[in-house]
């Protein structure tokens, strides 16, 4: 017996109307079936979320690379010259949108953030400007000290440090590991910590082989533009203008642009796998249910013969999906935030990377599964429901 007819005698009477039975009823007293519905329900949310996030993260790995270009632009001399245009310089100098202009040196440390890895920009500058760059950036340091002046020292920021398995006083670059990106050999004498994921050095390894070939590093090769306080787009907007034969431009807007590019066609992809999965598993979650609610269409006849409208039961089966959809997506999210949070703890904050969980399309992706599983269940119930006789079933039964 699929269902406790003798619960049909519970009901209560106010006039001749009879009461409706409480939602979930039946998997209350059904256990086995409810459980199974649960657990398909809560595994499929979490599946969703795990995947939504694991792609978020592809996105977010490549923010670490940028958020340094939220606070400053680099200029430098153009594919053909090794020194600045000095008209470009020019131009500079003379903006007064522009509040502090740096002599530098750029390098990268290829990292491996989340799922997606690149080079991590550092700057390489005097003392004085390093501190009012890592101002900007809201960085500090946290360990040891910063470089001094004309010497092949960094300071690296701390997720860097945990994403390489560095160590304070430890030698990095290419020098001492072929795989390193990082050109030359750097002592690391501190640890940085802040918003900005970079590094920092006074002399680049490029700079001391200019000295060494006799080349006038007093003229500018690179520049890293701070803007005036809410002049930030103003001067972006000036240096996109700069003419690709006269200086190389790395600004936020540019690189963005660069990325949105690259990434139109992986983004079309990953939602439509994550479109395909939430259909597939929504359409097997329906399915289920549908069979449960097939194997109950006595126990619905029977009751219509009892006097039972069909509005009232058509409510009963939209309360006990509802119910049982919003519950499992409850729980199945819980789930996907406890895994997350052990791969973050485990995995991916020993590394200086972070899974984030809570995002816009995380909660939208996976309230799919209930809003999808719920439309393609009920469809197909009411309109069998629609076509049942209560006569000939209580007959058949009889």
């Amino acid at each position: 017996m699929i269902y406790s007819y003798s619960s049909i005698t519970e009901r209560q009477t106010e006039g001749n109307i009879l009461k409706p039975f409480s939602a979930l009823k039946f998997f209350k007293e059904n256990k086995r079936k409810g459980l199974m519905t649960f657990i398909v329900l809560i595994l499929s949310i979490c599946a969703i979320s795990l995947i939504t996030v694991m792609i978020n993260s592809i996105h977010e790995s490549f923010d670490v690379y940028t958020q340094p270009l939220t606070k400053y632009s680099l200029v430098a001399g153009s594919t053909s010259d090794l020194y600045l245009n000095q008209s470009v310089v020019d131009k500079l100098k003379s903006d007064t949108d522009i509040e502090r202009l740096i002599p530098c040196d750029t390098d990268g440390i290829n990292t491996n953030f989340s799922i997606g890895g690149s080079a991590v920009v550092g700057t390489f500058a005097n003392v004085s400007n390093l501190k009012y760059l890592l101002g900007k950036f809201n960085d500090v340091v946290k360990e040891g000290r910063l470089p001094k002046n004309n010497t092949d020292e960094i300071a690296v920021h701390q997720r860097i440090m945990l994403n390489k398995n560095w160590k304070l006083e430890q030698i990095v670059g290419n020098k001492v590991d072929s795989k390193e990106f990082l050109s030359g050999s750097y002592k690391i004498v501190g640890v940085l910590d802040g918003p900005a994921i970079t590094f920092v050095g006074t002399q680049s390894n490029r700079e001391k082989q200019y000295i060494k070939n006799g080349l006038d590093i007093t003229k500018p090769i690179e520049y890293a533009v701070f803007a005036k306080p809410g002049k930030f787009d103003a001067v972006n907007k000036t240096l996109e203008s700069i003419n690709v034969n006269d200086a190389t431009v790395s600004d936020f807007n540019t690189i963005i642009t660069q990325s949105n590019d690259s990434f139109a066609s992986i983004n079309t992809t990953l939602i439509g796998v994550i479109l395909a999965v939430t259909i597939i598993l929504s359409i097997s979650i329906s399915s289920l249910m549908y069979l449960i609610y097939l194997q109950r269409s006595d126990e619905f006849g029977i009751l219509l013969a009892m006097g039972y409208r069909k509005s009232f039961i058509y409510r009963l089966i939209l309360k006990e999906i509802l119910f049982l959809n919003i519950i499992s997506w409850a729980i199945g999210f819980l789930l996907a935030y406890l895994l997350i949070y052990l791969l973050n703890y485990f995995v991916y904050n020993p590394q200086g990377s972070v899974l984030n969980f809570f995002s816009v399309n995380v909660f939208e992706n996976t309230l799919c599964i209930p809003i999808v599983a719920t439309i393609f269940s009920i469809l197909p119930i009411l309109s069998k429901m629609r076509k049942q006789d209560p006569i000939t079933i209580i007959e058949r039964r009889d």
